[in-house]
């Protein structure tokens, strides 16, 4: 049917002139309108009418389509590439999707509960997989009491207790068969819990029912909770945790009140998780916890830490560890490859007397703390084997360093070196360089910069130069300046030569000419015998003295070496898009939203 229509019609209109007005039509020019209109309005409904038979005939075409296309799509998945993969390749593309750095969080979208959701193969592999379940991450505070709604968005039902317990039971149940998967392979456990006043005791234990059955394939056990909702676990025997190799405990406290959840009246004391026949490696980090009442096999024990505080990033002194106690422990530590023990006199003051021998010919990474004056600790301390070591501090003594006093001992053994210092003298910052002829990577920071005062004087008591002590004239804090970078790439007698990995967190007071030759001195061929770096962080390069040419060159300098292959960061915004290194260096314990410290159990430290 032909339903042109000329789209002129409307300029013939012989009433156009009235069209935006307020004119009045009388009787006679309205029946006069209603005639003109008869044509285009009967135009119109054909053209209503074709659309309604297309629309209807596009519909049937969609239908047509869709089913064909879901016909060809059923078709062509025979011939897919993942349906014609081997299970064993699928198999280790599935374990290639679990985290590397943490246990598996027990989560339905994400792997490896996922696959078990694709088609019946994949089920199947997955299940019959057991690698895949053999470790879990289980975060109990994020399951929380929520109101219901309605349509409307109008809450209906506000969540109670028993519906949060209910939820906590059904995800309890889903622990047990993952386990269960895991079949007779040994598995990593960590959990993570909040305050018992967010999270009851009750809802711990179903998930604790859940995971002591698998008791005797435990490997690695991470608690980070408070030890009340744990208390369950303390029932457990030495016998029934054979194959145990590495526990971290992290207790939490409702107080800061220091006290002893491991005395003889406590369900704690004398557990069997301390006691395990396997034990190797053992992580506390808790203020509150007497190491000397864990019942602990030290002479076995291969990896160990022992510091007062959960929180990595600054930790303290346990209450319970003075030197004298901490060498009593260590003397029994004859087979330790790895050590991390922070020192703060102990809950009852310093007890020096008597502090003990200690030989630990295997020890190469040891991470010291010290929160007062540990001299005569260090002194009785042998590591002849020592490659790495991170050194804290807060002693307010200028007059000496413990960590000069070890590096000393160790005859240039020392490869990594990471320096963590409030108070320290420059020259004794040289002097342990000088110590340390075979270093490759050097770390080091001031936790807290000084603010340099209005006033020399304000700023000699209290601002770069250090606190006043009484007894000691005010002091300039060790520093990186262009000395330091000259030595540290010089002609004659470099210090560092093997340096290649340097990483600077606070800021210097180098110049930007200092920086480039330093680079230059260490990246080109102008010194022999001297390492090139490998990776260079810097809190802040100093700005250009113009921002012309002179800001493109140092672009243009920086950025060869960068293609040459340096890893370089530059913690500023200057220069920040030249660099390919994103990652900040030393973000080894990092904290994720239900995770906690769990990532604690894949750092690198507690390799064999």
């Amino acid at each position: 049917m032909d339903v042109s229509f000329a789209p002129s019609w409307l300029s013939s209109f012989p009433f156009l002139e009235h069209m935006k007005s307020n004119y009045i039509p009388s009787d006679d020019e309205v029946s006069r309108i209603r005639t003109l209109l008869l044509e285009p309005v009967g135009t119109l409904q054909k053209v209503e009418d074709k659309i309604g038979r297309l629309t209807e005939e596009l519909q049937t075409l969609w239908k047509i389509r869709d089913e064909l296309k879901g016909q060809i799509d059923a078709a062509t998945a025979l011939i897919a590439t993942s349906r014609r993969l081997p299970d064993d390749v699928l198999r280790e593309i599935f374990q290639q999707c679990l985290p590397a750095n943490r246990n598996t969080p027990l989560k339905k979208t994400g792997a490896p509960w996922l696959f078990t959701q694709v088609c019946r193969r994949w089920r199947q592999v997955a299940l019959e997989t057991p690698s895949l379940w053999a470790t879990i991450h289980i975060s109990i505070d994020t399951m929380k009491t929520t109101p219901k709604f309605n349509d409307r968005g109008w809450p209906t039902q506000v969540a109670t207790q028993d519906d949060s317990l209910m939820r906590h039971q059904t995800r309890a149940l889903a622990v047990g068969s993952w386990l269960a998967r895991s079949r007779s392979l040994p598995v990593s456990i960590s959990f993570y819990g909040g305050s018992p006043k967010l999270v009851t005791k009750q809802s711990f234990d179903t998930y604790l029912d859940a995971v002591i059955p698998f008791a005797s394939r435990w490997s690695s056990v991470l608690m980070e909770a408070h030890c009340d909702s744990l208390i369950q676990l303390a029932s457990l025997r030495a016998t029934d945790l054979p194959r145990l190799k590495a526990l971290f405990v992290y207790f939490n406290q409702l107080s800061d009140i220091p006290w002893n959840p491991l005395d003889q009246q406590s369900p704690w004391y004398g557990c069997g998780l301390f006691a395990a026949p396997g034990l190797r490696k053992l992580s506390s980090r808790q203020d509150s916890l007497d190491p000397k009442s864990f019942g602990v096999n030290w002479s076995q024990l291969t990896h160990l830490e022992l510091s007062g505080s959960p929180r990595f990033n600054m930790p303290s002194g346990s209450k319970f560890l003075s030197e004298y106690e901490a060498s009593i422990l260590l003397k029994e530590c004859i087979n330790l490859v790895y050590c991390m023990i922070y020192l703060s006199g102990g809950f009852y003051g310093r007890q020096s007397r008597n502090i003990q021998e200690m030989r630990l010919p295997f020890l190469r990474r040891l991470s010291i703390g010290e929160g007062t004056d540990i001299g005569l600790f260090v002194e009785k301390l042998e590591v002849p084997e020592l490659c790495e070591l991170q050194y804290w501090s807060t002693v307010k003594s200028i007059s000496t360093s413990s960590c000069l006093t070890l590096l000393s001992s160790t005859r240039g053994s020392v490869r990594k070196l990471s320096l963590r210092f409030e108070y320290l003298e420059h020259d004794l910052f040289i002097q342990c360089l000088q110590h340390c002829p075979s270093l490759v990577s050097l770390d080091i920071t001031r936790p807290f910069e000084p603010t340099l005062s209005d006033s020399e004087d304000d700023a000699s008591d209290y601002g770069y130069y250090g606190h006043h002590h009484e007894g000691h004239s005010p002091f300039k804090c060790f520093t990186i300046d262009d000395h330091v970078l000259k030595r540290l790439g010089g002609r004659a007698s470099p210090l560092c030569p093997n340096l290649e990995e340097f990483i600077c967190r606070f800021e210097g007071d180098f110049s930007l000419s200092g920086f480039l030759d330093f680079l230059a001195r260490k990246q080109g061929s102008m010194t022999s015998g001297v390492s090139k770096l490998k990776r260079l962080s810097i809190y802040c390069l100093p700005d250009p003295q113009d921002d012309g040419e002179c800001d493109l060159e140092v672009n243009g300098t920086i950025r060869s070496y960068i293609e040459e292959g340096l890893l370089f960061q530059n913690k500023c915004d200057r220069f920040r898009e030249i660099s390919p290194w994103k990652r900040v260096v030393g973000d080894e314990y990092f904290s994720e939203q239900g995770c906690g410290h769990a990532a604690v159990q894949y750092s690198d430290v507690w390799d064999d």
